[in-house]
């Protein structure tokens, strides 16, 4: 009975699978090591026989393998799972119409930077930028139109970051961030300047001035702990005044907060 039973199942086992998966092969291999310890066991007629050891033998063997090959299975899945998980992970902080990082992941994120810039004593600097006059734009060329502006401008601004741990992010609507740790002043203003720079390059036709490409607006905070230790909601507040300044006077401008157009 024991006999019949382990040859039906390993029967079933090559006729469910058709032995496709190597997994299956193994769990065929285990079937037939349990069907010898069986017959050896029945065969041995006495405990401590050879053919009682051999039997002990093939019944280590087959759990043995069968938990090998799940470990390997399950070390097998893990590996084809790791990379989908990497990109589902990086894509629920990217932006999906531009595809910089969104306002979700600046938020968690820049409290970490200024935590880090106030523990180093290292300087942080933070632009927000918004493009000129993009509701005409967008009325005049559709949303299509607006969409394909809003990305090319993303992208062109994201290649003209360089430092290692500098990024951007789309804000909301029209209006995008940029974090710049370990910068200055000085730097963060020369980096203004190389955006307002790419985004001309591109020559976007602005719905404001026929003729003329279209531009962003910049506002710029900086802070040097731990002289300076604001806190998120007064950075931003910084940034917003600095770029109201800068679309106040203007556009096509980089303001520095608390200063003058540039």
């Amino acid at each position: 009975m024991v006999i019949a039973l382990n040859v039906l199942a390993l029967v079933a086992c090559v006729l469910i699978t058709r032995l496709r998966e190597v997994l299956s092969v193994w769990l065929a291999v285990a079937l037939v090591e349990s069907l010898a310890h069986v017959i050896l066991t029945l065969a041995s007629g006495s405990r401590f026989s050879v053919g009682w050891y051999a039997a002990r033998g093939l019944c280590m063997l087959s759990a043995s393998t069968v938990l090998g090959v799940l470990v390997w299975k399950t070390s097998s899945l893990y590996r084809q799972l790791a990379p989908a998980h990497q990109a589902l992970a990086e894509c629920s902080v990217r932006d999906a119409l531009t595809g910089v990082y969104n306002r979700g992941y600046f938020n968690e994120q820049f409290p970490r930077d200024i935590r880090r810039a106030q523990r180093e004593s290292a300087p942080l600097a933070l632009l927000i930028t918004d493009i000129d006059y993009f509701k005409r734009y967008n009325d005049r060329f559709g949303h299509p139109g607006g969409d394909a502006c809003l990305h090319a401008i993303a992208s062109a601004m994201e290649k003209s970051l360089h430092g290692p741990a500098d990024y951007l992010a789309r804000y909301g609507g029209e209006e995008f961030v940029i974090v710049l740790p370990l910068t200055d002043a000085a730097g963060a203003l020369h980096i203004a300047d190389a955006l307002l720079d790419a985004v001309a390059r591109l020559n976007i036709p602005s719905a404001k001035n026929p003729g003329q490409p279209m531009t962003v607006s910049i506002g710029i905070v900086t802070f040097n702990p731990p002289t300076d230790t604001p806190s998120v909601g007064e950075i931003m507040d910084r940034a917003d005044t600095a770029l109201y300044q800068a679309k106040n006077g203007g556009h096509n401008a980089v303001v520095a907060f608390a200063s003058s157009p540039v």
